[in-house]
């Protein structure tokens, strides 16, 4: 074992045992292992970090007689984090998974180190939208709700020129600066729009009104039409105003 922080709760600070051994040679000047203190609202308080050809000395100096408050937060970095084991009144509660995750977070609590799996609640808030809307004014945070978090943006923007269901994913953090990332459902639908369709009844052109902006919008297709009309006028618009003289489009 090469570090042992413990919480003590009658003086409400850490202790740190430490070895003169090298921690593993393997990482070389790699990271191997991270203890970062928060308070509540995430400010950092302090910050520990071993690389593979250090020993835990050091680290031990700088744990001993840190103190902490119920509430702060622990994020602990570990290389090898199925090595990481956590206990609580002495009993064996967990350890991490190699691989798959190698930041964990504790609440320190009266209970001890208690694991936080998600430091933010975001909930997906399934939208629906009119096709040819222009995705620069789509807003993400509109996508979603989140508690102890923030809207960072879309990962994945919608497609809004074909009118279908579709999924977006938007990335929010916590405030300790950890992402995640949240599918949400959008729908497209057809606005004040005259659709025209080409060869199987697919949509080769949706024309909308944008009230607001008094224009139009009108999606394409990159595909022929429809092969069988080769040259004929196959689909048009004309525009007139109020007194029947033809506008330029």
């Amino acid at each position: 074992m090469k570090s042992t922080v413990t919480l003590h709760h009658g003086t409400k600070t850490f202790s740190a045992t430490d070895t003169k051994n090298l921690i593993h040679d393997y990482f070389k000047d790699e990271k191997y292992f991270e203890f970062t203190l928060y308070d509540k609202e995430g400010r950092e308080k302090k910050n520990v970090a071993v690389k593979g050809l250090e020993n835990t000395e050091a680290f031990a100096k700088e744990l001993n007689g840190l103190a902490f408050e119920y509430g702060d937060v622990v994020k602990v970095y570990h290389a090898e984090s199925s090595r990481l084991h956590w206990y609580q009144k002495g009993l064996y509660v967990g350890e991490g998974k190699n691989k798959e995750i190698k930041e964990l977070f504790f609440k320190i609590t009266e209970n001890g180190f208690e694991r936080v799996k998600s430091l933010q609640e975001v909930t997906a808030k399934p939208q629906t939208v009119v096709v040819g809307t222009e995705v620069e004014k789509l807003e993400a945070k509109n996508f979603v709700e989140v508690k102890d978090g923030e809207v960072i943006g879309f990962v994945e923007e919608p497609t809004t020129s074909k009118v279908g269901k579709q999924k977006v994913k938007v990335e929010t953090k916590d405030r300790f600066g950890n992402k995640k990332v949240t599918e949400v459902p959008v729908e497209v639908v057809y606005g004040d729009s005259i659709a025209y369709a080409g060869y199987g009844d697919d949509i080769v052109s949706i024309v909308t009104l944008k009230h607001e902006e008094k224009r139009f919008h009108a999606t394409d297709m990159y595909r022929e039409i429809h092969e069988y009309f080769n040259k004929e006028l196959y689909m048009g618009i004309t525009l007139y105003d109020g007194e029947g003289k033809e506008k330029n489009m």
